[in-house]
């Protein structure tokens, strides 16, 4: 089987190479054809679908067409794949997208990481996404609406756990591989055993190598420290927040494994508890309206408070980590309901007893 990696003309030829090699691995399963950019004269030969060519969003049908012109003007064979990098943002934004053996790795989503763990990325995408068509799993208007028809919830440690950001892809590289449910799904779709052990060589390689580069790059991380009256500090940076902000925020601290907000109520004594030690005469009720349910009579003041802490976060932290700090929405493995969580690990936390 014959994969063919492209990019479209804005995309760094150095990138694509660099990927290539990640994947490169000797093995007469899947061989890995390096073609490069795709000319911008083949581009214009595609028609109407990219006269806009660069100027606006793309939607997943005209990106195809991309695919689609690889195919017309090259003349691979049928049961060859065709990838193409690109950094036209697809209507959906996520991180690609396959239809039948075609497949988009958009180049653009990636914030907060390193042009050498990009590529680890990328690589990590192609070989998610080449699965992905092997199971007869695609994208189509129909998924891209409903996510739970094309990705496993979180939790299962497989590769085709559904990402909503570049830390659930980091995370799924270096902890995932692929779970019973589809080992079974390849074998009866006909994968033979050989080309499954293909696919988790590559991914064990490319996890490998990150884990091998990780371990020589310094963390821009910052241990957090929480004093034992509740002050927040990160390095060197004081961070200042009112007391019910500062109490969800240790909370949230507290529990790096993320909280959905049905289950908040079920911490409320926990919350006063913390509360209590940071404003001593503060009013409990404050934290009992935290805790409520949006249908309560009322409201609740979680979203309010969320969003102060995750704004002084924000504006008191550089741009390139701030988002291992705040408290981020994640898909639960629950399809119903989302997590809260910080992304921070528990190496970066000193955290006082006395909480």
């Amino acid at each position: 089987m014959k994969i063919h990696l492209i990019t479209t003309p804005e995309v760094s030829k150095k990138l694509l190479e660099n990927v290539y090699n990640e994947l490169n691995i000797l093995d007469d399963e899947m061989v890995f054809l390096l073609r490069g950019q795709m000319p911008k004269e083949d581009m214009d030969l595609l028609g109407e679908y990219l006269n806009n060519f660069g100027e606006f969003d793309q939607s997943e049908k005209e990106l195809f067409t991309i695919c689609n012109g690889f195919r017309l003007i090259n003349k691979p064979l049928k049961d060859d794949y065709v990838i193409v990098f690109t950094s036209l943002r697809e209507t959906y934004q996520w991180f690609g997208a396959n239809s039948n053996r075609n497949i988009l790795i958009n180049t653009t989503n990636y914030e907060n990481i390193d042009e050498k763990e990009l590529i680890y990325a990328l690589a990590y995408q192609v070989i998610e996404y080449i699965f992905k068509s092997h199971l007869n799993i695609f994208f189509t208007d129909k998924v891209s609406k409903n996510r739970n028809f094309f990705f496993h919830n979180k939790g299962i440690r497989c590769i085709n756990e559904y990402s909503s950001d570049i830390f659930d892809v980091i995370e799924k590289l270096c902890n995932t591989t692929i779970c019973e449910t589809c080992l079974d799904n390849a074998t009866k779709n006909g994968i033979s055993n050989k080309k499954i052990k293909h696919f988790q060589k590559l991914i064990d390689s490319i996890r490998s190598n990150y884990l091998s580069y990780k371990k020589t790059k310094p963390s821009p991380l910052k241990k957090i420290q929480i004093s034992e009256t509740g002050k927040i500090t990160i390095g060197e940076t004081e961070i200042s927040m009112e007391p019910l902000p500062k109490t969800l925020y240790i909370f949230f601290l507290k529990h790096l494994e993320g909280i959905t907000l049905e289950n908040l109520k079920k911490y409320t004594n926990e919350l006063l508890n913390i509360y209590t030690k940071i404003r001593k005469s503060g009013d409990k009720k404050s934290v009992l309206l935290m805790v409520q349910p949006y249908h309560a009579k009322g409201g609740t003041t979680f979203p309010k408070n969320l969003n102060s802490l995750n704004t002084t976060l924000i504006g008191s932290l550089n741009k390139s980590i701030v988002d291992y700090y705040t408290v981020n929405k994640n898909n639960s493995s629950d399809k119903d309901k989302l997590i809260y969580k910080i992304r921070l690990s528990p190496d970066y936390l000193d955290l006082d007893p006395k909480f």
